[in-house]
C-alpha cells in the first residue's frame, strides 16, 4: 500500500519573522506554483541523437557506450521524432515502434506536467512549440528543481 506523508510548515504571522530557510522554502514553493514548461524546458541540442533507421539494440548500445540516459531519435529527414530512454530500449517487452516519450505544450504548469509524467510512468517528455514541433525537453528532475533546488544527476 502506498502511504502519503504530509508535512506542514509553521510560519510566523509576519513575513519579516521568517528565517532565511523558511523564506527560501516559501519562495521556491511560489516559484513552483507559477512555473510553466516554457520556464524549465531544456533545449534539444543538449541531447545526443539517434537515427530511427538503426535497430533498437544499436540505439541502446550507442547510449550505453556514451553514458546517456536518453536521446532524441531523428526520422529519416533528420527531424526530431521521439525522446528515447536507454532503459526502454533495453527492455525485452518494449515495442520499438511505440513512442517512448509523451509530448507536452509549453504553457502547462510544472505541477501538471509532473502529474502527467507520473500518470504516463515516463521520466521525461518532449515540449512542443505552438506549431506542434519538438522545441525542448524536460525530465522529472527538471520539474521538481524549482521546488527542491538543483539536484545532481545520478
Amino acid at each position: 500500500t502506498a502511504t502519503t506523508e504530509i508535512y506542514t510548515l509553521s510560519l510566523p504571522r509576519r513575513s519579516s519573522d521568517l528565517t532565511p530557510r523558511q523564506s527560501s522554502l516559501v519562495d521556491r514553493a511560489l516559484t513552483f506554483e507559477r512555473a510553466t514548461l516554457a520556464d524549465v524546458q531544456r533545449p534539444l541540442d543538449q541531447l545526443p541523437t539517434l537515427n530511427s533507421a538503426d535497430s533498437p539494440l544499436d540505439q541502446a548500445l550507442t547510449l550505453v557506450r556514451d553514458k546517456h540516459p536518453r536521446a532524441l531519435r531523428l526520422d529519416a529527414q533528420g527531424q526530431p521524432q521521439d525522446l528515447v530512454e536507454t532503459e526502454s530500449l533495453l527492455s525485452p517487452s518494449a515495442d520499438p515502434a511505440a513512442p517512448a516519450a509523451i509530448t507536452l505544450p509549453p504553457d502547462i504548469t510544472v505541477r501538471e506536467a509532473l502529474r502527467l509524467l507520473d500518470v504516463a510512468a515516463r521520466p521525461a517528455a518532449l515540449v512542443l512549440d505552438a506549431a506542434g514541433r519538438p522545441a525542448g525537453f524536460v525530465t522529472a528532475r527538471d520539474l521538481i528543481a524549482p521546488l527542491t533546488g538543483p539536484l545532481a544527476e545520478g
